[in-house]
């Protein structure tokens, strides 16, 4: 048996107190909810998708352009390459 020299101080002492939960967004996400009525929800979700429809063509008109201006520098690089082999061939022929 221990004495009060040997027992463990409160600082030592497992606490037997266990935290609250931490909450989760899907949690938060369902007081909020259920604090508010779904005709008030509604107008929020409806923005929210149309400005992840919005952010989702503006991507893709980004892409499609990044794709369409590196098919013409590739196009020019070609055209230009083509034009100086072949005038290094005309040189290496002549001289």
């Amino acid at each position: 048996m221990l004495t009060d020299a040997e027992s463990p101080s409160p600082e030592e002492k497992p606490s037997t107190h266990n935290p609250p939960p931490r909450p989760t967004a899907e949690t938060d996400l369902t007081s909020i909810l259920k604090s508010k009525a779904l005709e008030e929800t509604a107008p929020w979700i409806d923005n929210a998708l149309q400005q992840a429809l919005i952010y989702q063509k503006t991507i893709q008109d980004s892409l499609d352009i990044a794709i369409e201006s590196s098919k013409s520098h590739f196009s020019e690089i070609i055209t230009t390459s083509q034009a100086h082999f072949s005038q290094t061939i005309v040189s290496s022929l002549f001289y």
